[in-house]
């Protein structure tokens, strides 16, 4: 709450803001000063932006909430799946390597050859799978994997 008021005294303000405004503008006041002082006292209150949810074909990813959903049906994942595919969604183009998945999804230097990734990425297909015919990653022979065109 921005108070208007002709009175200038300390008292009354003190008062004023004890009862719960956010500002105080005494008379006379510039008109442009008012709308700056508007406009900063509705960036605090306007709630922030949610996170942008990530689409590709029927999926839905939304890391705010961390739900995932194909043609509206839920995706049970995990957190390492929900991860995997976010990385592979935000970079539709880039074949990552099991390296990368790995230290990007785990936060953890990848020590060689395991399985680990790719059991996750067969998890993740089975999923998909269960609700759509579409192929959403591809194998990259030599490489890793992408999200699928």
């Amino acid at each position: 709450m921005i108070v208007l008021s002709a009175k200038d005294q300390l008292d009354h303000k003190l008062d004023l803001f004890a009862l719960g405004a956010d500002d105080y503008v005494t008379k006379p006041f510039a008109l442009e000063e008012l709308i700056a002082r508007i406009q900063v006292h509705i960036k605090r209150t306007v709630p922030s932006l949610p996170t942008a949810a990530y689409r590709h074909k029927q999926l839905l990813l939304d890391p705010e909430t961390f739900t995932a959903s194909v043609d509206g049906a839920p995706l049970h994942l995990t957190r390492r799946e929900f991860k995997i595919l976010e990385l592979l969604v935000k970079h539709p183009t880039r074949a990552f390597s099991k390296q990368d998945l790995y230290e990007l999804a785990w936060d953890e230097i990848y020590m060689g050859e395991d399985k680990t990734v790719a059991v996750h990425i067969s998890n993740l297909r089975a999923k998909l799978r269960s609700h759509t015919d579409d192929d959403y990653i591809d194998t990259v022979w030599g490489i890793g994997f992408r999200l699928s065109p």
